[in-house]
């Protein structure tokens, strides 16, 4: 509490926090008009959703910080016309235990608030997590496919060479009788002069 009897909050964690969410809100446009209900939703409902409905999710909550923040913005008005009867009733002890009450409504409206935010961050940090090992496996899986891909070409590569090579080698031997007979029959044949060579 501070001298003057206001209760003190986490204000920068809350400023921070609201102006991230706030961002967020401003820079994803909304992708659809439906409101979820995210409290009776189960583990396996949430895994389905896909990003735009998360973000949208995370637009719903941040429509109840900002109403919560508009009741908490009410509550201190409340208090500020509560300080003025008091200083004019004169009663302090009474006064006192009236505006306890208001000063309830706001811890519980910051503890909410609070609440929710580690809410949002467990559930996005599990979402990152479920997409990252995703995508490793899916990694794992196509560099196995790629490699037995890889491993199919150069057995028919391999195949493929043999195949010509073998029918190379025939050819040659082909043409090296072809030679040898085309020479014998040169040698056995009487030259112009009319001899045999």
């Amino acid at each position: 509490m501070t001298k003057d009897g206001r209760m003190e909050f986490c204000r920068p964690l809350l400023c921070n926090t609201f102006v991230t969410l706030h961002l967020v809100s401003y820079k994803t446009e909304r992708v659809c008009n439906c409101v979820w209900r995210t409290d009776n939703m189960t583990d396996k409902e949430f895994k389905r959703l896909n990003r735009a409905q998360l973000i949208e999710i995370i637009y719903q909550f941040q429509m109840k910080v900002d109403k919560l923040t508009e009741q908490n913005q009410e509550l201190e008005r409340e208090l500020a016309d509560k300080r003025l009867r008091l200083s004019s009733a004169g009663n302090i002890a009474e006064a006192a235990l009236k505006m306890n009450d208001c000063f309830r409504s706001a811890q519980n409206a910051a503890e909410q608030y609070l609440n929710e935010m580690k809410t949002i961050r467990e559930e996005t940090e599990a979402e990152q997590h479920r997409i990252l090992s995703q995508a490793q496996e899916q990694r794992e899986r196509i560099l196995s496919q790629t490699q037995e891909e890889r491993q199919r070409i150069l057995a028919e590569a391999q195949a493929e060479a043999e195949v010509i090579i073998a029918g190379s080698k025939k050819i040659r031997a082909d043409n090296d009788c072809a030679i040898e007979a085309i020479l014998k029959e040169y040698q056995q044949s009487p030259s112009d002069d009319g001899r045999w060579v």
